[in-house]
C-alpha cells in the first residue's frame, strides 16, 4: 500500500500562532491525522537536501503549541509606544526556538559529513546521488509513494527539484498548492523576491502531478503565469478554505474583556505592506478632520511583517491617533474568535489576495465587513460586504463613517449575514482535498 507524506517543514518551524497558509497546513495535518491510517510526515532541509522523517508526536505538539498563543494580553506584557500598543512574547520562547534551530544545524552538518564520507543508509533510508549538483538525497520514500506540500515552499524552493531527481529513480506522485502569486505580481509589496517566486513556481510546475489553488482569481493568475513562461500546466483544482476558529472555552484577560465590552472595529492580518494598513491609519486621520471625534478604537490583529517602518513611526510620532489604534500580537485562537464576536464591522483593505481568509471569517461569525474589490475578494465576500478600491482613501473612510453614523443599517447587514452566508467548515475544505488525492491519477 503507498503511503501518503505531508510536508511539514515549514509548519514545525512556525513558532507563532497560525496565520493564513500555516492555518491551512494546520487543518489539512489534523485532519489528516484523525482520518487517514497510510499518512506520515517529513521535513526537508534546503542546506543538506535531506528528506527527514517527522513522528506525529512532534507533530501533534506543533499544533498545540501554536493554537494556544504565546503572547497574549494575559501572559504577554503590554506596554505602550507614545500611540501605539504592541504585545511583546516573552524571550524565553525565542532562546528555546534558537538552541532548537542550532542543534538542527548541527545534525545537519554531521549528515552532511557521515554522507560525504561514507553514503550509507543512514536510518534505513534511500539515497540517491546527483553527480551534477554533487549533492546526496537522503529520503524516505518508496515506490508509489504520494508527497504532498501545502506550506510556504518558496522558503526551500530546490525541494522541486530534489523530488523531481527522486522521480527518476522511484515511482512518486507529486501534489502542490499554489495559495497567490503575490510576489510575482506585486514584487514591491513582497518580501520574497519575485524573481526567486517566480524560478520557484515554474520548478513546482514541472515537478507536481496536480497543484489545488484555493479561488477562481489564483488559478486564472496561476495560468497566466504558464502561458507566459511556455511551461505546460500540471492538472489544477479548486479548493475553498474554511473559516471556522475556535470551538472551545474562551479565557480572556482583564485587558481584553474591557477592550470587548467597549466599540471597536477589527483588521485580522499580518502587518506588512501587501495588507494596506496604511489605508486604514488615513482613513482614520480623514474621519477626524471631518468631525468624527469619537471614532472607536480600531484593532490590528496580527504579527508585524515586512515594509511598514514609516507606518509605525507614524503612529510613534502622530498625536492624532493616541488610543485610537491598538496592536495585538500572537493573541491565541480564544482571543481571537472574541474579538470577531464583539466588533462592531471588520475591514481588510489588502491590495492583492490568493483567497481572504480573515473576510470569511468576519462573515463566519455575522459581521459586516468592508473589504478591497480586488483579486480573490468579491469570490470571499460575495454580495455580503461592501467593496471599495484599496486605492482609494476616501471611499474607505466614507464607508466607515457610514456605519458608524448608520447602527440601523449595520444591524440589517449583519440579519442579511446570518441568513444567507453558507459557511466552509474546514473539515469540508480538508475532506475536499484529500478526496481529491484519493482519485488522482498517480505519477506522471
Amino acid at each position: 500500500m503507498s503511503t501518503l507524506w505531508i510536508d511539514v517543514t515549514s509548519f514545525i518551524r512556525w513558532t507563532r500562532p497560525p496565520v493564513g497558509i500555516i492555518r491551512v497546513e494546520q487543518e489539512l495535518i489534523k485532519w489528516a491525522i484523525s482520518n487517514l491510517e497510510t499518512v506520515r510526515f517529513f521535513e526537508y532541509d534546503d542546506l543538506s537536501r535531506e528528506f527527514r522523517s517527522i513522528d506525529q508526536p512532534e507533530v501533534l505538539s506543533s499544533i498545540a503549541h501554536q493554537s494556544a498563543g504565546r503572547a497574549t494580553p494575559a501572559t504577554g506584557s503590554p506596554v505602550v509606544i507614545n500611540n501605539a500598543h504592541w504585545l511583546i512574547r516573552p524571550r524565553s520562547s525565542e532562546i528555546k526556538r534558537i538552541i532548537r534551530d542550532l542543534a538542527r544545524a548541527y545534525y545537519r552538518f554531521f549528515l552532511i559529513f557521515i554522507n560525504a564520507a561514507y553514503h550509507p543508509r543512514i536510518h534505513r533510508l534511500k539515497t540517491i546521488f546527483s553527480s551534477s549538483q554533487k549533492t546526496l538525497l537522503v529520503h524516505p520514500f518508496k515506490e508509489n509513494d504520494r508527497i504532498f506540500c501545502a506550506g510556504m515552499t518558496w522558503e526551500y524552493a530546490s525541494i522541486n527539484d530534489a523530488i523531481n531527481l527522486i522521480k527518476k529513480s522511484v515511482k512518486l506522485s507529486y501534489y502542490g498548492f499554489c495559495h497567490d502569486l503575490a510576489p510575482i505580481k506585486f514584487p514591491h509589496l513582497c518580501v520574497v523576491d519575485g524573481d526567486h517566486f517566480s524560478a520557484y513556481l515554474s520548478a513546482l510546475s514541472r515537478s507536481a502531478d496536480h497543484l489545488f489553488c484555493i479561488s477562481q482569481s489564483t488559478e486564472n493568475d496561476y495560468k497566466c503565469f504558464l502561458q507566459a513562461m511556455k511551461i505546460a500546466s500540471p492538472t489544477t483544482s479548486i479548493v475553498t478554505e474554511g473559516s471556522e476558529i475556535y470551538q472551545g472555552e474562551i479565557c480572556l484577560s482583564q485587558p481584553l474583556k474591557s477592550l470587548i465590552d467597549s466599540q471597536y472595529i477589527l483588521f485580522v492580518s499580518t502587518m506588512e505592506r501587501r495588507k494596506n494598513h496604511e489605508c486604514i491609519y488615513k482613513s482614520i486621520l480623514y474621519l477626524l478632520e471631518n468631525g468624527y471625534e469619537n471614532l472607536p478604537k480600531f484593532v490590528f490583529v496580527g504579527m508585524r511583517g515586512w515594509g511598514l517602518n514609516d507606518l509605525f513611526s507614524d503612529f510613534h510620532l502622530n498625536p492624532q491617533i493616541k488610543d485610537r489604534i491598538l496592536i495585538l500580537s500572537e493573541i491565541s485562537d480564544g482571543e481571537l474568535s472574541a474579538l470577531y464576536r464583539h466588533t462592531l464591522f471588520t475591514v481588510y483593505p489588502s491590495f492583492y489576495e490568493g483567497w481572504g481568509l480573515p473576510i470569511a471569517e468576519s462573515l463566519n461569525y455575522g459581521k459586516m465587513a468592508i473589504v478591497s474589490s480586488t483579486s480573490s475578494m468579491p469570490e470571499v465576500g460575495g454580495d455580503l460586504v461592501d467593496y471599495v478600491h484599496p486605492y482609494d482613501i476616501i471611499g474607505w473612510a466614507n464607508r466607515i463613517g457610514f456605519y458608524l453614523d448608520n447602527r440601523d443599517e449595520l444591524a440589517h447587514r449583519e440579519n442579511r449575514i446570518r441568513e444567507r452566508y453558507q459557511m466552509n467548515s474546514w473539515h469540508n475544505f480538508c475532506e475536499q482535498v484529500f478526496q481529491h488525492l484519493k482519485e488522482l491519477p498517480q505519477c506522471k
